[in-house]
């Protein structure tokens, strides 16, 4: 079990394009130990998800699914390994959702994101999967995908007054939709 250094908000690595994950990489087993060790992380942090460059890996992978206390009202989300991922909007649906990220620590913000995508990726093993994701699910892996183009939730935010830390922002500010 390998608990990885969780980059956080102002370390560059989180704001550059990640290099999509190689042949190579398949072949020399970095991928299934970067894999191991991301769960781990995440597990570790209470996340729903984990995308490499937050753990100061610069490549396109991202791990998601299971429960967090984080996110105590939302479904769970399935276990997933996203590779290279590509993501397509599905129709013209968008959900306002409250967002956290690891990178992040203490600060929610409201976000718009689509309700409905498409995803086309590799798995663990470099096999190609498409499937549609929904709601949170469809929320979780696009707010992943993002750290993998050098993207955080807080450029996505709904305005610029929609964030803060988390006990004052459940005090205050909570949308009443997310009640």
């Amino acid at each position: 079990m390998t608990i990885l250094k969780i980059a956080r908000m102002g370390h560059p690595i989180l704001r550059v394009v990640a290099e999509k994950v190689t042949e190579e990489d398949f072949k020399s087993g970095r991928v299934k130990h970067w894999i191991s060790d991301m769960w781990d992380t995440m597990m570790d942090a209470d996340g729903i998800g984990l995308a490499a460059p937050q753990v100061h890996i610069s490549k396109q992978l991202t791990v998601l699914g299971g429960l967090s206390s984080r996110y105590e009202d939302e479904p769970e989300v399935p276990q997933q390994v996203l590779i290279n991922p590509e993501i397509t909007s599905i129709g013209e649906e968008t959900m306002t959702t409250v967002e956290g990220c690891l990178s992040l620590p203490g600060l929610r913000g409201v976000v718009e994101r689509p309700k409905h995508i498409k995803v086309v990726a590799l798995d663990e093993n470099g096999k190609e999967v498409e499937f549609e994701a929904k709601g949170f699910h469809a929320i979780v892996i696009q707010h992943e995908t993002d750290h993998l183009f050098g993207k955080l939730y807080i450029d996505r935010l709904v305005d610029s007054t929609s964030i803060g830390f988390e006990k004052e922002f459940s005090r205050y500010m909570m949308p009443p939709e997310q009640e």
